[in-house]
Parts: structure tokens; C-alpha cells; sequence
């Protein structure tokens, strides 16, 4: 670069900042387009979940007892006979304030 003139070495300096710039570039694009089908993989399995566990709790319904079924291969669902409601987180009570350390060294 010593013989150079300060514009050209900008210029060089800028493209080769652009070129690593343009290999970054890629591996994000190449993200975004796998999170993309990880996304519509999921929306699909989370429709074949809900289909299958209303099929599930029909046989139940139907008089099938789950032991029977997953006697058949037929696991229960996730979250199956489970509220899906998240509990209020607990408010601490006056024991769970913490107290000071007393220095006993002194």
C-alpha cells in the first residue's frame, strides 16, 4: 500500500470489507430460508398434534381407556388431561425476604 494514492487505498480497503461483508451476508440468508421451513414444519406438526388428539379423546370418549389404547400404539398427546393455563407465579410472603448478613467476625 505504500506506493498508493489514499483514495486507492480506500477503495481497496472497501472491497475486500465488502467481500467479507457478501460471505456474512450469505450465511444469514442461508438461516433465514432454514428457519423459514423449521417455521412451516412446525405449524404443520402443531395442526397434526391437535388432529390427533382430537382423534385420541374421541376413542376415549368412545370407551376406549388409555391404557388400551397406548396397549395399541397410541400415546397419549402431549399435554393430554392437562390444563393448559400457566399458573400465577407465587407472591412472595414475608419469609422469603432475605435478611441482611450480620458480620460475627468483629
Amino acid at each position: 500500500m505504500a506506493g498508493q494514492t489514499a483514495r486507492g487505498t480506500r477503495q481497496q480497503v472497501e472491497r475486500a470489507a465488502l467481500d467479507l461483508l457478501r460471505d456474512k451476508t450469505a450465511l444469514v440468508g442461508q438461516a433465514a430460508t432454514d428457519q423459514h421451513a423449521w417455521q412451516e414444519l412446525a405449524g404443520k406438526t402443531a395442526d397434526a398434534l391437535d388432529t390427533y388428539a382430537a382423534s385420541y379423546t374421541t376413542a376415549l370418549d368412545g370407551g376406549w381407556t388409555a391404557e388400551e389404547l397406548d396397549k395399541l400404539g397410541l400415546k397419549t398427546p402431549p399435554n393430554q388431561g392437562t390444563n393448559r393455563r400457566r399458573r400465577t407465579p407465587r407472591q412472595p410472603g414475608p419469609d422469603d425476604v432475605d435478611e441482611p448478613a450480620v458480620d460475627t467476625t468483629a
